[in-house]
């Protein structure tokens, strides 16, 4: 998780459209049923009922407090399959409860993260976003991010189209979040364009954070540390743009012990 995030909620759940193998969603109960089905998407109207719990008030203060929602964060909302009547929903409720709603949280800030492998959907709903929000896509590598070592990976949209959507999006003067999870091997120069493409007020870093026994089974293109490092760099000091490096992305930056 992102560490900006104070909370996170998802009122699309199933088994994503994407089907990335290396999702750490990847069976689970929220996903797969007992017998290994996957479930499909489905709108959970409970959660879009009365003042949510994330937007309560401090327990111990009871004052209000700032929060920082992914709202999504199990799944993709805005993939193709999910019907545009379910995003209409949870976005007139996250509207309903921006910190305006008279919730006793008048005086909290309350920003929005939504982010999909599918940001040409953000377009259709560009109206209808709360009123402080960040809107963010994953660019694994410059490379093709459906394919590994095994074969096929994921059924998300290719790089360029997020690339297109994104560069659409700045234009239009979205905050923008690029995030690169599972960072995949990729060729600096070329990655570096697409992310200016982006117009990204940030980049987060993060590696694959499955076990070792899911890694081996469904394999990534993982990139050398120098190759990170010089990735970062570059973000930092060349295009002066913040760069969030997750704690997953210690097993790629640390050398092993030998044992």
């Amino acid at each position: 998780m992102y560490p900006f995030v104070t909370h996170t909620t998802n009122a699309v759940r199933g088994r994503c459209p994407h089907r990335c193998a290396y999702c750490y969603m990847t069976g689970h109960p929220s996903w797969t049923d007992p017998d290994g089905h996957d479930i499909p998407p489905a709108l959970v109207r409970d959660q879009l009922k009365g003042c949510p719990v994330a937007m309560k008030p401090d327990a111990e203060t009871g004052r209000p407090k700032d929060r920082f929602i992914f709202f999504g964060s199990s799944g993709d909302s805005f993939a193709e399959d999910i019907p545009a009547e379910w995003i209409r929903a949870f976005l007139d409720f996250c509207r309903t409860h921006d910190g305006t709603c008279g919730c006793r949280l008048n005086d909290a800030r309350v920003k929005y993260l939504f982010q999909s492998k599918n940001p040409i959907r953000f377009m259709e709903f560009r109206d209808v976003f709360p009123s402080d929000v960040i809107l963010g896509t994953t660019i694994e590598t410059n490379r093709d991010a459906r394919v590994g070592p095994k074969g096929k990976i994921s059924e998300a949209p290719p790089i360029e189209c997020r690339v297109d959507a994104m560069a659409e999006l700045s234009a239009r003067g979205f905050p923008l979040l690029v995030s690169i999870e599972p960072v995949m091997a990729f060729d600096l120069e070329r990655l570096l364009r697409l992310i200016v493409l982006c117009g990204p007020t940030m980049v987060s870093i993060g590696a694959d954070s499955r076990g070792e026994e899911e890694r081996r089974q469904d394999p990534i293109y993982e990139p050398r540390r120098e190759d990170i490092t010089r990735l970062v760099l570059a973000l930092e000091k060349d295009l002066k743009i913040p760069v969030v490096q997750k704690k997953n992305l210690k097993r790629i930056l640390e050398p092993r012990i030998p044992r």
